[in-house]
């Protein structure tokens, strides 16, 4: 999967599954650990990739836009639903976005623009998929090269 522009309903994937919350119900840190696991697929995943979270002042998150995700805070006056379907509307190039979202009214409206839509289900597959394909070419990488040695840490 290559989109040219990803869009991230933050909120419903974070409480898609309660896995990302873990037990102490940190709605915080599961919204970080998702920017995280985005960031770290920066280019692989879109061109351009945008999580947007419900906020109450709206804005920017700067930190994650230099790590490539965008990540935006709807106003008090909008729902984060409604910050995705004006940006896709808005964008002249629906066909091109992949708002992800297991919100079935606001699969309905991006659709009906136009974007493709995942799963929060999908998408958390192809997540976990992206990491371990990952990994996985690290390890390969580091046994065909002998891997680093201790002295690759000190000089």
């Amino acid at each position: 999967m290559h989109a040219e522009w990803l869009i991230i309903d933050g909120n419903n994937l974070v409480h898609h599954d309660s896995a990302w919350l873990g037990a102490r119900r940190d709605f915080d840190a599961a919204r970080w650990k998702l920017v995280s696991m985005v960031a770290g697929l920066a280019g692989r995943l879109a061109n351009r990739m945008t999580i947007v979270f419900d906020g109450t002042r709206g804005g920017k998150d700067e930190a994650s836009e230099a790590r490539g995700v965008e990540v935006i805070f709807s106003p008090a006056d909008k729902t984060a639903d409604t910050v995705i379907e004006q940006m896709v509307e808005g964008s002249g190039r629906a066909k091109e976005i992949l708002v992800v979202t297991s919100d079935r009214m606001e699969r309905d409206v991006v659709e009906g623009s136009g974007a493709e839509t995942m799963s929060c289900a999908q998408f958390r597959e192809l997540l976990e998929e992206s990491h371990e394909a990952m990994s996985d070419k690290l390890r390969r990488d580091a046994k065909r090269t002998g891997g680093p040695t201790m002295g690759d840490f000190f000089n």
